[in-house]
């Protein structure tokens, strides 16, 4: 039963990060050059499927350019403090402070992060027409719908 509880807890909160980080791809966070270019081919395929015009594309291209260098940074300082608390001795004296104090950063560092991510969020969909914002909406329940299923199952084979 604990490994069912740990697997649903885990798969809540990738389904979470997921959703957050993919809802306009390419807005989530640096998670190195391959995901950077995978959530640039989910933003083409958004677009396309949105029939989103030259000049929207453009539009959009030039606001993701404009958080790049803040996404970029915010990650590396993300990795930074997660790679400090993860590097720690847990039985050195004073680890429980330091965990507490990296804690703090990663807490303040993601606040800042979903902060950009929202802004550049709400500037992409100001560019796109309202039935282009409903049909992205559409995609973004679908895809939902299809990582539901899939979590559901993986717990199904796990339960076994």
């Amino acid at each position: 039963m604990t490994k069912r509880k740990f697997l649903t807890g885990g798969i809540a909160t990738l389904t979470a990060l997921a959703i957050g980080s993919t809802a306009f791809a390419g807005t989530g966070g640096d998670y190195g050059h391959k995901a950077s270019k995978r959530d640039g081919k989910r933003m083409e395929r958004m677009l396309d499927k949105v029939d989103a015009t030259d000049a929207q594309r453009a539009e959009i291209q030039a606001v993701l350019d404009e958080f790049k260098p803040q996404r970029k940074a915010l990650g590396e300082q993300l990795r930074a403090a997660k790679r400090t608390l993860h590097q720690a001795d847990p039985t050195a004296p004073g680890y429980a402070a330091l965990a507490d104090e990296q804690a703090q950063v990663i807490g303040q560092l993601t606040a800042d992060k979903i902060r950009m991510q929202s802004d550049s969020r709400g500037r992409i969909a100001a560019i796109l027409t309202p039935e282009q914002r409903a049909e992205a909406a559409e995609l973004r329940a679908k895809k939902l719908e299809k990582r539901k299923a899939r979590a559901e199952r993986v717990m199904e084979r796990h339960d076994g």
